[in-house]
C-alpha cells in the first residue's frame, strides 16, 4: 500500500511539474514575434509534442492561449500550434484603459444576468479586447470578464491647440507646463474631469474637455475687463453651480476675466475673485457700424452732441437698457449698443419734399428734443416743406424759418392705388361720387376726420384716406333684408361714423331690417320705425341651406343625438345664436344648427369598427368627469360614430358612451373569432443569441423571428386581436421571462416562432409544430401545423411533444412553430422571400381563427 502511495505522489508531482497552472500574465498578451530562426510548432505545450511546422524569426502570430511558458498560436484559418515562451517576445494591441468609479462589476458574460466575478477600484488598469453595445471585454493580470461602461481610455494625444498642465486638479494653482497638439499621453487618474497624466516631456494636472479645444489664453497681456451686466452677479468657488457661492458682483463693477470655460469666466474684482457664469461685457470694445450718433443722455430724443465712425475705441463705464456710457478721446456721452454693432439709422433727407399739417396748434422747436427752445405753433393745414427726419423729428422749412416739430405732418404728394379710388364732392361716402382715381398723383392741402382734399393735374375733391391705398368699397345693396344683433349693448348712431351721436342701444338677438350698408356700417330699421346705424355685429336671418344633411338638435351642442335633419334648399329663418350655433325655423322643424354645417352640411356619422384594449371605462360625455355607463369594455368590440378632443363617442350593443381614444383600437376586419383575443408573439433568440444561421445566405434566425413576428402582428390587429410581443428590437430575452410575459398578460394564445436547423443533414426540410401539455397546447398547435401546410406547401413533419422552457412554464395555451430550415441552402431561399413570409403568417391568422372557433 505504501508503494502504491509513493508512486501516485511522485505521478502527481511529475504532472504539476510538467503542467504548472497557467500563468495570468498571459491574459493581457495579444501576439507574439518569434526571435530565432527554424523555430518548431507542436501540436501540445511540450517538447514531446509532435512537430507539425517551422516557422521563421520575425514573424507575427496572434495568441489563443498560454500554458506551462508554451504560448498556443493561431498559424491560420484552419490550423493552430504551441510554441516555447523561451523562443518568442510578447506584445499586446488592447488599449489601455481606467476604471471610472470605485467597486465596478466585472462580470462572466456580456449581461447583467452574468455572475460578478471581481470588482474593480477606480482608476485600476486593465486593457479592453472589445465592445459590444456598452459592454467591454476586460483582461488585467488579476482577471478576465465584462464591465458595463464606466471605462476610460488611458492612451490618447492632445488633438486640438496647447494644453496646460497643473500640479493640481484646479486651474487656480499655477501650471507646471504645457503640452502640444499631438503630444502622445497616458491617463493615469480621473477626479472630477480632471485627468492625471503621463506624458514624454510632463506629469500632471489636465482638464478633459482641453484635450481636444485647447486650453483658454490666460497670458496677463490678453486679459479682458468687462463690467457686470445685471444687478446682482453670484461669485462661485469653482466653474459649475454645484460649488460653493462665494459672494455677489453688484451692477457695472468692473473686473478682470481671467480665462473662460464653457460659459464660465474666472475673474478677479476689487472686493473677490472667483468664477461667475455669463453676465458680463467687455469695457474695450470698438465701432462696427459705419456712423454712430453719440448723445448726452441715453435717449435718441436728446440732441446728439457727435458722431463715432466705424474703428473708433470705447471705454464702457456702465449700462443702462442698452446704452452704453463711454468715454474715448474725443468723447464722453452715450450709444446705443444696436448703433455700435450696425449704425445708427440714416437721417432721412425730405429736401423739397412738402408736406401739411394735421393737428392744430403744432408746437415747433429749435432743435430735435422737447428740451429746446419753444419757439411757436403750426395751424392745422399749414402748408410746409421737410427738410430731413431724426428719430420721429422732422426739420422743417415754414415761412422761410428752420425749425423742428415732433410727427404731426402729413406728405402732400401722394400716389393713388391701382385700383378704383371714389372721388366725392364733400367729405362722406353719402354724397355723389363725381369721379374715380386710378394711379394718379395728387397733391393734399387739407384733411378732416381722414378725409384728404386734394387736387391734381385735372382734378380737384374729397378721397377718404384708406381709399388711396386699398381702392373704394363696391357699394352692397342689402335693402330690405332681416338680421339680429349678435351681441349685448350694441350702440346705434345717428350716422355711419363713431363721432356720431349714439340714438338707442340694441340687445342680443333684436330683430332689425338692414336698409343699406356703407364701409361696415349698416343703416337699420328697428323697433318698427326707429332708424339709426350699427358698425357691423349684424346677423342676417333669412337664409337658405347649401350643405347635404343639415343635422338639427334641440340644444347647441353635437354631443347630444340629432332631432332631425334639414336638405339642401330649405328655406331658414334665424331667431338667436349662441357661439357659432343658431337657433333656426323651417317648414317641417325648429331647433338648432352649427352655423357651418348650413354651407358645408353636417358631418356624417361614422361607424368604424374597434376593440376596446384597455379596462376604460364608458362615460356620459367626453371626458372622465363623467358619469360611467359601463366601468370596462376591454375586449368588447366597438363602433366609433365621432371624435371629441381625447374621446370617441361609441356605440356598444345598442348602448352609446364616451372612450378615451387610447383605449380603443381600429379594425378593419370585425366579427371573427380573433376580435379581443390577447396574443402573445415570442421571436426567439435575439441579442447575443443568434439561433441558427443560414448555409447559404448566412441568416440569423433572430432576424428572421423578428421579421415573422411583427408581420403577424399586422395582420392579427386587423381582425382586432391585442398583440403583445416579448421582443421588439434585436436583445436577449431570458426563456422564463418569455413565458412569464404570456402568464401576466392572461394570453389566449402564445407562439413562440423559430426556424429549424440540422447541421450534419443539409436536405432535412419541412415544418413543425411543438406543445408540451397535450390537454391545453394540442388543439392550438394542431391548428396551426394543418394551416402552414396548406399555405406553404413544405413537408409537414407534424406536431410533437416537446419539453422546452417556454412552453413549459407557460400556464397559457402556448405552441412552438419551426418554420422551415435554414442548414438546407434551397429552404433557406425559401424561408426570406415575402411571399414565404406573407404566407406563413396569413397560415398562422387562419389556425388561429379556427382555433378560437372551437
Amino acid at each position: 500500500m505504501f508503494k502504491l502511495r509513493l508512486t501516485l505522489f511522485l505521478s502527481l508531482l511529475f504532472i504539476g511539474l510538467m503542467y504548472p497552472q497557467t500563468n495570468s500574465h498571459a491574459n493581457t498578451v495579444s501576439h507574439i514575434v518569434v526571435a530565432e530562426d527554424n523555430v518548431n510548432i507542436r501540436e501540445g505545450p511540450s517538447t514531446s509534442f509532435t512537430r507539425i511546422t517551422k516557422v521563421s524569426k520575425g514573424q507575427k502570430f496572434e495568441v489563443l492561449e498560454f500554458k506551462n511558458d508554451w504560448y498556443h498560436i493561431k498559424l491560420n484559418s484552419t490550423q493552430s500550434g504551441w510554441i516555447a515562451g523561451w523562443l518568442i517576445t510578447t506584445e499586446s494591441t488592447y488599449p489601455g484603459a481606467i476604471s471610472l468609479i470605485n467597486g465596478l462589476e466585472v462580470r462572466s458574460g456580456a449581461s447583467p444576468r452574468s455572475a460578478v466575478i471581481a470588482t474593480l477600484v477606480k482608476d485600476e488598469k486593465i486593457m479592453v479586447k472589445r465592445e459590444v453595445s456598452g459592454w467591454y471585454e476586460i483582461v488585467s493580470p488579476n482577471v478576465t470578464g465584462w464591465v458595463y461602461q464606466n471605462l476610460l481610455y488611458s492612451d490618447t494625444k492632445v488633438t486640438n491647440g496647447i494644453v496646460e498642465v497643473y500640479g493640481s486638479p484646479s486651474t487656480r494653482v499655477p501650471t507646471s507646463g504645457s503640452l502640444i497638439n499631438g503630444t502622445n499621453i497616458t491617463i493615469l487618474k480621473e477626479i472630477n474631469g480632471w485627468y492625471y497624466i503621463s506624458s514624454p516631456s510632463l506629469d500632471g494636472w489636465i482638464y478633459h474637455s482641453q484635450l481636444e479645444v485647447g486650453s483658454p489664453i490666460s497670458d496677463s497681456s490678453e486679459r479682458e475687463e468687462a463690467m457686470v451686466l445685471p444687478t446682482n452677479l453670484d461669485v462661485y468657488s469653482g466653474a459649475s453651480l454645484r460649488t460653493s457661492k462665494i459672494g455677489t458682483l453688484s451692477k457695472d463693477t468692473k473686473v478682470i476675466i481671467l480665462s473662460e470655460i464653457n460659459g464660465w469666466y474666472e475673474i478677479n474684482s476689487a472686493s473677490i475673485n472667483g468664477w461667475v457664469y455669463s453676465g458680463l461685457l467687455n469695457t474695450n470694445i470698438d465701432v462696427l457700424g459705419e456712423f454712430v450718433n453719440v448723445y448726452g443722455a441715453p435717449s435718441t430724443r436728446v440732441d446728439t452732441i457727435g458722431n463715432l465712425t466705424k474703428g473708433d475705441n470705447l471705454i464702457l463705464l456702465s449700462e443702462i437698457n442698452g446704452w452704453y456710457k463711454f468715454y474715448n478721446s474725443e468723447y464722453e456721452g452715450w450709444v446705443y449698443y444696436e448703433h455700435v454693432k450696425n449704425g445708427s439709422p440714416n437721417p432721412i433727407n425730405g429736401n423739397s419734399s412738402k408736406a401739411i399739417v394735421l393737428s392744430d396748434k403744432l408746437p415747433y422747436y429749435s432743435g430735435a428734443s422737447l428740451r429746446t427752445t419753444l419757439l411757436g405753433y403750426l395751424d392745422k393745414d399749414q402748408p410746409v416743406s421737410i427738410i430731413r427726419e431724426i428719430n420721429g423729428w422732422f426739420e422743417i422749412n415754414v415761412n422761410q424759418k428752420i425749425v423742428w416739430v415732433y410727427g404731426g405732418l402729413l406728405k402732400s404728394s401722394i400716389t393713388s392705388s391701382n385700383k378704383i379710388v371714389n372721388v366725392y364732392g364733400v367729405p362722406s361716402t353719402r354724397a355723389e361720387v363725381i369721379y374715380n382715381l386710378q394711379n394718379e398723383v395728387i397733391s393734399v392741402t387739407k384733411e378732416i376726420n381722414g378725409w384728404y382734399y386734394f387736387t391734381s393735374s385735372s382734378k380737384s375733391g374729397w378721397v377718404y384716406s384708406t381709399y388711396l391705398n386699398e381702392g373704394s368699397p363696391y357699394p352692397i345693396n342689402l335693402s330690405g333684408e332681416k338680421a339680429i344683433v349678435l351681441s349685448n349693448n350694441v350702440n346705434v348712431h345717428s350716422g355711419a361714423s363713431l363721432r356720431t351721436s349714439i340714438i338707442n342701444t340694441l340687445t342680443k338677438d333684436d330683430p332689425v331690417k338692414i336698409i343699406q350698408e356703407i364701409n361696415g356700417w349698416y343703416q337699420v330699421v328697428f323697433n318698427n320705425n326707429s332708424n339709426g346705424w350699427i358698425y357691423q355685429k349684424l346677423l342676417k336671418t333669412d337664409s337658405t341651406v347649401v350643405g347635404n344633411y343639415v343635422d338639427v338638435y334641440s340644444s347647441p351642442t353635437t354631443r347630444i343625438s340629432p332631432i332631425g335633419t334639414l336638405n339642401k334648399g330649405t328655406s331658414i329663418e334665424i331667431e338667436k345664436e349662441i357661439n357659432g350655433w343658431y337657433y333656426i325655423k323651417s317648414s317641417s322643424i325648429n331647433g338648432w344648427v352649427y352655423s357651418k354645417h348650413i354651407t358645408e352640411g353636417s358631418p356624417p356619422p361614422t361607424m368604424i369598427p374597434g376593440v376596446a384594449i384597455s379596462a376604460s371605462p364608458l362615460k356620459s360625455g367626453p371626458g372622465s368627469e363623467y358619469s360611467t355607463i359601463i366601468h370596462s369594455l376591454v375586449k368588447k368590440p366597438v363602433y366609433i360614430k365621432r371624435q371629441v378632443g381625447n374621446w370617441y363617442l361609441v356605440s356598444f350593443e345598442n348602448i352609446e358612451g364616451w372612450i378615451n381614444i387610447e383605449s380603443v383600437k381600429v379594425i378593419s376586419k370585425p366579427n371573427t373569432s380573433l376580435l379581443g383575443k390577447v396574443i402573445v408573439l415570442d421571436a426567439g433568440h435575439g441579442g447575443v443569441d443568434p439561433g441558427a444561421i443560414g448555409v447559404l445566405l448566412k441568416m440569423q434566425e433572430k432576424a428572421l423571428n423578428l421579421r415573422t413576428a411583427q408581420l403577424l402582428e399586422e395582420k392579427l390587429t386587423e381582425y382586432g386581436a391585442i398583440v403583445v410581443q416579448t421582443r421588439t428590437v434585436d436583445t436577449y430575452i431570458e426563456l422564463f421571462e418569455r413565458a412569464r410575459i404570456s402568464n401576466s398578460n392572461n394570453a389566449d394564445a402564445f407562439i413562440s416562432i423559430h426556424y429549424n436547423a440540422l447541421g450534419p443533414v443539409p436536405t432535412a426540410n419541412g415544418i413543425e409544430t411543438l406543445y408540451y401539455n397535450k390537454s391545453r397546447d394540442e388543439l392550438l398547435a394542431k391548428n396551426l401545423q394543418s394551416q402552414l401546410i396548406t399555405y406553404t406547401g413544405l413537408r409537414d413533419r407534424g406536431v410533437k411533444y416537446q419539453d422546452v422552457s417556454v412552453l413549459r412554464n407557460n400556464q397559457r395555451p402556448s405552441a412552438l412553430v419551426e418554420l422551415g430550415f435554414l442548414s438546407n441552402p434551397i429552404e433557406e431561399a425559401t424561408v426570406v422571400m415575402n411571399s414565404y413570409q406573407e404566407n406563413v403568417t396569413n397560415a398562422m391568422v387562419q389556425g388561429l381563427l379556427n382555433y378560437f372557433n372551437k
